[in-house]
């Protein structure tokens, strides 16, 4: 079974052992889990085909001004990239319109192709969509991430829990 979520209730599935493994875009820091690096992604601007970005490589944080932007919950792992990049490099979202809050990367992409605004979520979203949606980066902010798989570090796992684990280990290092 496969259960969507985003990234703080990946965390809390697993403490409430709900679910013996979860993936995420945040790592957790929190005691008695573990986190293995399975890839490498990016978190980019979706913008529709229609949108003034569509045709540019990168824009500035500054162009951003007035825009509708879509944002993820606050768990979000894709929103805590952004907001911790945008701490790290000094800066600040322009004056911009919240046009939807929503809960997935899925919900964000089917808003963004039907204008109702622009969001961020990962390239490997926008790849899956292209012709409706393109993927613009944000000149001077680096927004790579790990997408990472967590677990229970003490908890007692079945043999093909264990045995994904340890080829998701194999494959990292």
């Amino acid at each position: 079974e496969v259960l969507v979520a985003d990234s703080a209730q990946v965390a809390r599935t697993l403490g409430d052992r709900q679910a013996n493994l979860g993936l995420t875009g945040m790592p957790s820091t929190a005691v008695g889990y573990s986190t293995v690096a399975m890839s490498r992604d990016e978190v980019v601007l979706a913008v529709s085909s229609n949108h003034r970005f569509a045709d540019q490589r990168s824009i500035t944080i500054d162009q951003l001004r007035d825009e509708n932007i879509i944002e993820r919950e606050g768990g979000s792992g894709t929103w805590q990239t952004v907001v911790q990049a945008l701490s790290a490099a000094g800066i600040e979202l322009p004056e911009h319109r919240v046009s939807m809050t929503l809960g997935s990367t899925q919900a964000v992409i089917a808003a963004v192709e039907q204008d109702l605004g622009i969001g961020f979520v990962t390239n490997h979203a926008v790849s899956s969509h292209r012709g409706k949606v393109s993927a613009v980066r944000i000149d001077g902010l680096s927004l790579e991430r790990d997408l990472t798989l967590m677990y229970e570090t003490g908890r007692v796992r079945g043999r093909h829990t264990q045995a994904f684990i340890d080829f998701v280990e194999s494959k990292s290092s």
